[in-house]
């Protein structure tokens, strides 16, 4: 079975346990008696947990080998999804969302590894794009069935149906993905990892890369929790119609996987890349911020969705390859601060929304993206002029 289909059905599972609830936030506050605040800062815990774990699953996987931390880390977050589905309250909830996104930091990241492992760096960006098209359908499918589900059978059968999803994929990868015979192994040792931070954090464009990460999960991916909370307070819809407009995210980011190669050639290489993705994004997020029909907001979440993948794609090609000789922790370290912008975006999204309103919150975010995509793109032009990729060397 191909290795990048095994490693995308994981980064599938992956997706889905962290977009699940999204669509179902007020449901699940009736149900547990508790407030839809509340419920959308289980994002928040999930993501903590997922950044906090990134700077040792690196240097895990680099230690006890890609495969198998993949496999251990796919299976406990199957295990976790049971859990959901079962819990009695909100602080299980909340129990079951740190734990998994403690093993849900191992998945994507891993996986993205993986890739960088086995595919030249020519075909490197194409390849990562096979794991952002099956997150893609993981929230393009995944959520919507989950609000459907949900709003029919409620949501615990929802969170129920992605846990059997998940089990079947553990059994398939603990069955057929096979590490490689030739694998180097470098074994955990602390002065190795300060080491290799301070050199990846003292260099000019993964700090430029990790920054652009971590203000553009903010800017964009924070606000998708609150999401059916604002259709139902702007009367705009319910749990059904916040899974077609989550999901217009997922659809931007398939039309980005499917277009990856012509759009790079149409806008002219990866620097206007970062540019014309960061305004395509603030364009969506202006016009969401200002409401409207679900239809038009699910519109404008597949324009974001296309325009984020643009930026961040483009991000992330980057860091996997400046230190081939331990990717997995220069990769781990870029979703680090990725799942940190993920995780701080909904708690600054709460805050705004309860003080300065939604409008201007949103816009604010729009603003950010904007930002993010034109610095990003004049540091790395002019990091590239002075020194193309240039790899750091492991000790």
């Amino acid at each position: 079975m191909n290795f990048l289909f095994l490693l995308a059905t994981s980064c599938f599972v992956g997706s889905l346990s962290l977009r699940l609830l999204d669509p179902v936030v007020p449901d699940v506050a009736r149900d547990l008696a508790t407030s839809p605040e509340a419920v959308a800062l289980l994002s928040t815990a999930f993501m903590l947990t997922y950044a906090m774990t990134q700077p040792f699953v690196g240097a895990i996987a680099d230690a006890f080998g890609k495969v198998r931390i993949l496999k251990l880390c796919s299976a406990a977050l199957a295990l976790m999804l049971v859990v959901m589905a079962l819990a009695p309250s909100i602080e299980v909830m909340y129990a079951a969302r740190i734990l998994g996104g403690a093993f849900g930091g191992g998945v994507f990241t891993v996986a993205l590894s993986i890739v960088g492992d086995r595919v030249a760096y020519a075909e490197r960006q194409v390849a990562l794009s096979k794991l952002i098209m099956a997150s893609q359908f993981a929230q393009l499918f995944g959520v919507i069935a989950a609000a459907m589900i949900a709003s029919f059978v409620g949501w615990r059968v929802a969170v129920a149906s992605a846990a059997v999803v998940a089990i079947a994929a553990a059994i398939m990868l603990e069955r057929n993905l096979k590490p490689r015979p030739d694998a180097v192994r470098h074994p955990i040792n602390m002065a190795r990892i300060r080491s290799t931070l301070s050199r990846l954090f003292s260099n000019p464009r993964t700090q430029t890369c990790y920054s652009g990460v971590l203000l553009d999960g903010m800017a964009v991916m924070g606000i998708v929790p609150f999401v059916a909370i604002l259709l139902e307070m702007r009367g705009e819809g319910g749990l059904r119609e916040a899974g077609f407009v989550i999901s217009g995210l997922a659809m931007g980011g398939l039309l980005y996987t499917l277009t990856v190669g012509r759009t790079m050639a149409l806008v002219g290489g990866m620097h206007n890349m970062l540019r014309f993705g960061g305004a395509l994004a603030a364009i969506g997020m202006a016009v969401v911020a200002h409401g409207g029909p679900w239809p038009l907001q699910m519109a404008m979440f597949a324009l974001i969705g296309f325009g984020f993948f643009m930026l961040h794609g483009s991000l992330q090609a980057q860091a996997t390859d400046v230190a081939p000789e331990l990717r997995s922790t220069s990769v781990s370290m870029h979703s680090c601060a990725f799942t940190l912008g993920n995780a701080i975006g909904p708690a600054l999204y709460a805050i705004g929304i309860n003080t300065i309103g939604a409008k201007p919150s949103i816009l604010i975010g729009a603003l950010a993206i904007l930002a993010v995509g034109i610095f990003t793109a004049a540091q790395l032009e002019a990091i590239d002029a002075a020194d193309p990729v240039t790899p750091i060397p492991a000790e």
